[in-house]
């Protein structure tokens, strides 16, 4: 005997089914967004985009990239990173997101050499339906879906305050001519600009003369205008402030190779917590580098890429940016006391990484074990 119960169980099968059946799409029939989402999944699953500017920060190709995609390989088994490096060119940068909207990947995450231009990007991608997350540097399009980055601002801030701090400490002279060069990044990259504006009032509130700037990502252009400061001020340059690791390594470079005899050597600051960055703290060379944990970074763009691809909302966030929902990793300053507990312990690099067999005694002197 068929009860009430079992008949409204047995209708709701059938309802259901009959939904799954049009959900998939018949032959003949339109499928909805989330019925494409499904097939696209079932075919072997959704192909993401990653754009990223440049081969100068060696933190895109060997971090932000493998990080990504292995968080990607975590939530999604069967879908596709398709990855590609603009080496510092707009205009392949602007091919490379061209070519990956023809091929219509289901979301693209874009970091752009030059934030105000990217927006066309933005443009292209949302008028064939790809969603665009911002990563990293920002760009400036009310067309974006989500924005991940780093406080940048708080980057600057902390860079300069270490500067200061260690100049003070050392009582390094503030008239006389002295003063501090600074090595900032591209003043295309929104990220610069804001470190900037951030270290600039530090700096200034300080008391020391900045003695001469300069704008490049490109250690082979801050090398030679390191240089040419050297000449031009000679050991009257009481410090350094280095945007990022690779312009500190240019910084270094050119003092080395000039016959002026800095005594003290000028405290350097870096950012990105590179292996070459760290070593030159332990060897002396580098003061501080700046410490953003790309992983959390990765992470969160990598979220937020198959939730959109799914057709979800993004995760909450309290704070939005050009009308997007934002994640801001937040930065920490590394010196030569704190590499083994904010670098090492916390998992971001082993031992064996950061003390390679030339860096073994000065290791176990930071505190690390070796």
């Amino acid at each position: 005997m068929t009860t009430p119960t079992k008949l409204l169980s047995s209708l709701a099968t059938a309802a259901s089914l009959a939904l799954s059946l049009v959900t998939v799409g018949l032959p003949g029939q339109v499928a909805s967004a989330s019925a494409r989402s499904a097939a696209k999944t079932a075919a072997g699953g959704y192909t993401f985009g990653l754009l990223l500017p440049d081969i100068f920060v060696p933190r895109y190709n060997t971090q932000d990239y493998p990080y990504f995609k292995a968080e990607i390989a975590k939530l999604c088994p069967t879908c596709k990173v398709d990855f590609q490096n603009a080496a510092d060119s707009v205009t392949t940068q602007e091919s490379q997101a061209e070519a990956m909207v023809a091929k219509h990947v289901n979301v693209l995450v874009l970091d752009p050499i030059d934030g105000a231009t990217a927006g066309s990007m933005v443009r292209a991608a949302k008028a064939h339906g790809i969603p665009v997350i911002s990563y990293d540097r920002l760009i400036k399009s009310p067309d974006l879906s989500y924005v991940v980055s780093n406080n940048y601002s708080e980057v600057g801030r902390l860079q300069a305050q270490a500067l200061v701090a260690k100049l003070e400490a050392d009582h390094a002279p503030k008239g006389g001519g002295h003063g501090i060069i600074m090595l900032n990044g591209a003043d295309t990259d929104p990220n610069a600009v804001h470190m900037k504006a951030a270290a600039l009032p530090v700096i200034k509130a300080s008391g020391y003369k900045i003695l001469a700037s300069n704008d490049s990502w490109d250690p082979s252009v801050q090398s030679v205008f390191m240089t040419q400061q050297i000449t031009r001020f000679g050991d009257k340059i009481v410090g350094i402030y280095s945007m990022n690791d690779g312009n500190a390594g240019a910084a270094i470079g050119a003092l080395k190779g000039t016959e002026n005899a800095f005594n003290p050597w000028p405290p350097i600051t870096g950012l990105d917590a590179s292996i070459p960055g760290v070593q030159s703290i332990l060897d002396g060379l580098q003061y501080e580098t700046t410490f953003n944990d790309f992983r959390l970074e990765a992470k969160a763009a990598a979220i937020a890429a198959y939730d959109l691809a799914q057709g979800k909302p993004v995760p909450r966030s309290p704070a939005t940016i050009e009308g997007a929902p934002e994640f801001l990793n937040q930065p920490q300053a590394v010196t030569f006391g704190t590499i083994n507990k904010i670098l090492v312990q916390s998992g971001f690099y082993t031992a064996s990484q950061v003390c390679t067999p030339l860096y073994v005694t000065v290791c176990k002197a930071a505190g690390i074990k070796v």
